[in-house]
């Protein structure tokens, strides 16, 4: 059972299958996977499974080869670009490389999606007001365009956070305010059933 099956196939390069490789991150329960994206002739993705909470990760990331920590600390990866090999220490410290740390929800709907969620309110994890801000992307029908909300910066989260947005299929996306080891608890929406408007 694969929750990220059809992203990661629908974005792979079949032909640099040889440079898939992968590893076991066994301080946090992990199996990650590295592969080349659709148009990657170099590793550029990766897939995660935690096999103690069963849930999937993806993303984004050049790692060419990497070890379990082993008996050091931390586990090690490389990477390769512009003729430079680099081993990186991984799971210490909060250097992100210029990239935006965030975690999505997949789809969220009202039964089967046959009803439209007007969402009015968010009642957050407290333990992120500060660290995290909120982004949803809703649509009203599988094939259309995502919209996102609010639709110039973000939300930022305070018990409760007030916001207006209706779909069929609503996801939530939270992304790190500032370099710390912020995690995000459960979530609440406040939603009603019913029209466009």
């Amino acid at each position: 059972q694969c929750d990220v099956h059809h992203h990661i196939f629908s974005n792979f390069n079949a032909s640099q299958q040889s440079k898939i490789w992968g590893m076991v991150n066994g301080a946090h329960n992990e199996i990650w996977w590295f592969y080349c994206s659709s148009e990657a002739t170099e590793i550029d993705s990766y897939v995660a499974y935690d096999y103690k909470d069963k849930h999937w990760l993806i993303g984004n990331l050049p790692r060419t080869s990497g070890v379990s920590r082993g008996v050091f600390t931390y586990p090690f990866m490389a990477s390769y670009s512009n003729s430079t090999s680099t081993i990186h220490n991984h799971e210490v410290g909060f250097n992100y490389d210029g990239a935006q740390i965030f975690c999505e929800t997949g789809p969220i709907s009202i039964g089967n999606g046959d009803q439209i969620a007007n969402v009015t309110g968010v009642i957050t994890d407290e333990g992120t007001q500060g660290d995290v801000d909120l982004k949803f992307k809703t649509k009203f029908h599988p094939n259309d365009t995502e919209r996102t909300y609010p639709t110039s910066g973000a939300y930022n989260p305070s018990n409760p956070t007030s916001v207006r947005f209706a779909g069929r299929q609503i996801k939530m996306r939270v992304e790190g305010d500032r370099q710390t080891d912020w995690q995000v608890g459960t979530m609440r929406l406040d939603v009603k059933a019913g029209g466009k408007r």
